[in-house]
């Protein structure tokens, strides 16, 4: 997984970038080609790209933690793991700063410092992953999504979500998610 580390780094540094400008180069010219087996070939390519992306981000995220202190790295973990177990509960850089008896300008500098992003961010990247994931694969209404994640009102929710996502939930899920999935079954009938 590339990115899929919500927590993580948004970025990382390439340390073999020849490798990755040869297989750029290597796919521009296979798309300049008209020959038998082309898709399979650019396929082939994205692959080898995507497979050397995630072992140099791996090697950075490895180098990265190596440079967190003991007590840096703990609190990281702590935050971490308490965004996953309440995400749907806290929703205020403050209440996970109090939570790990930490202050929250020290908590939001070591997330800016070693994340790149807010702590503000870290928590709503989570909220927002829960909801898509409720509305791609459930058709569960978005008023028993927003109540499932720590939102009494459904239309403060609605907002929130198009704010960061930039399409309501309805439509996202009307693009994406179960609802598209149903559409095409019944066309088929």
């Amino acid at each position: 997984m590339l990115f899929g580390n919500f927590h993580g780094l948004p970025y990382f540094k390439v340390s073999e970038e020849a490798l990755f400008f040869n297989l750029i180069d290597q796919i521009s010219r296979e798309m300049d080609k008209d020959s038998i087996a082309q898709h399979e070939v650019l396929v082939a390519f994205l692959k080898v790209f995507l497979i050397e992306s995630v072992r140099q981000k791996k090697k950075f995220d490895k180098d990265t933690v190596l440079k967190f202190s003991d007590r840096q790295s703990e609190v990281l973990q702590n935050l971490v793991d308490a965004i996953e177990s309440n995400y749907s509960k806290l929703h205020a850089p403050k209440e996970y700063a109090d939570m790990l008896c930490v202050s929250s300008k020290t908590l939001a500098g070591m997330v800016k410092k070693y994340l790149n992003q807010t702590l503000t961010c870290l928590i709503t990247n989570r909220i927002i992953i829960a909801a898509k994931r409720e509305l791609y694969l459930t058709s569960k209404p978005v008023k028993q999504i927003a109540d499932a994640l720590g939102y009494e009102d459904e239309f403060y929710f609605s907002r929130f979500f198009k704010k960061k996502v930039g399409v309501s939930p309805d439509i996202y899920r009307k693009t994406v998610g179960f609802a598209k999935l149903e559409k095409s079954q019944a066309n088929l009938l």
